[in-house]
């Protein structure tokens, strides 16, 4: 079993064109979202046993969120449904120039009232456990959560996945030694391209711990580090359309694979492929995903 915790976000997106000054447009939307999430999705429409440990309010966000991951496969028995807070929402601005501005609306919402009480034996549970670095950065009860997952996941000799996930020029120093200690304690690194610099560590010390460190490189592709080898994995080219997701999808398809006994190369190379497919959809949660991605 796959245990992913997180944030569940509700996304909306809106795209200006031009280079002048912004213009009327409308965000589109709700979509399912949050890093953590898309992950979950992902792994579950690869055909893996997914839960997602998350809360949403009570609110039709909520339910929107619940449905679509029970549609793509996730195990959301385990989802958290807040009496007094509202389900998080997030709004994403994509500007001519290819750059993007977010807004996330997560202080006082559901997306971190997630208690460590709520972990039962899920993380003894797990074969691996995947924890997105945002989830560290948006604190309280969730932060709490992830760390003790952590813990005693290690403890019962699980296997570990953290993206860091992580703007270092917004997030706060306590935020930055968390993802640090995190990413300290993974099996599987899954880092895009500067984030290990932001976080004071290196992939020279890092493989030589025995650990497994993929670097995103976005549409370029990914390299692979083992203590054996460091070997470029190119990326299809695709005509994008949206990358939001993307990474979380090619993280979510490197763990299934390597559950699946695939080696880090090709569980880097298959990823590629369903994270390139997935940018050409305008929704990552419905890019197509399926179980033969992973033979």
């Amino acid at each position: 079993m796959l245990l992913v915790i997180g944030e569940a976000i509700t996304a909306f997106m809106r795209t200006i064109k031009g280079n002048g000054p912004d213009v009327e447009t409308s965000f589109e939307g709700p979509v399912a979202s949050g890093a953590p999430m898309i992950f979950a999705s992902a792994a579950a429409r690869l055909g893996i046993n997914t839960v997602a440990l998350m809360a949403v309010g009570n609110d039709d966000f909520g339910i929107q969120m619940r449905d679509v991951l029970n549609a793509h496969g996730v195990d959301t028995s385990h989802c958290l449904i807040s009496k007094t807070r509202p389900t998080s929402c997030g709004f994403v601005t994509y500007r001519a120039d290819g750059s993007r501005s977010f807004i996330f609306y997560v202080h006082e919402t559901s997306a971190t009232e997630v208690p460590p009480v709520s972990l039962k034996d899920l993380p003894e549970s797990a074969d691996v456990l995947h924890i997105s670095g945002s989830a560290l950065s948006f604190g309280g009860e969730l932060a709490a959560t992830v760390k003790e997952a952590i813990a005693r996941a290690k403890r019962a000799g699980k296997k570990i996945s953290v993206d860091p996930n992580v703007r270092a020029e917004t997030a706060s120093e306590d935020t930055l030694m968390q993802v640090r200690a995190a990413v300290l304690e993974a099996n599987y690194i899954l880092p895009s391209h500067g984030e290990l610099d932001a976080l004071g560590l290196s992939v020279t010390d890092l493989i030589l711990a025995g650990k497994v460190v993929v670097v995103k490189e976005g549409a370029k592709g990914a390299t692979v580090f083992t203590s054996e080898q460091g070997q470029f994995v190119p990326a299809p080219k695709v005509s994008e359309l949206n990358a939001d997701g993307a990474g979380d999808i090619f993280a979510a398809t490197f763990i299934a694979a390597v559950m699946q006994q695939k080696s880090p190369v090709r569980a880097a190379e298959i990823a590629c492929d369903v994270a390139a497919r997935s940018v050409t959809s305008s929704d990552p949660m419905n890019s197509l995903i399926q179980p033969s991605d992973l033979l």
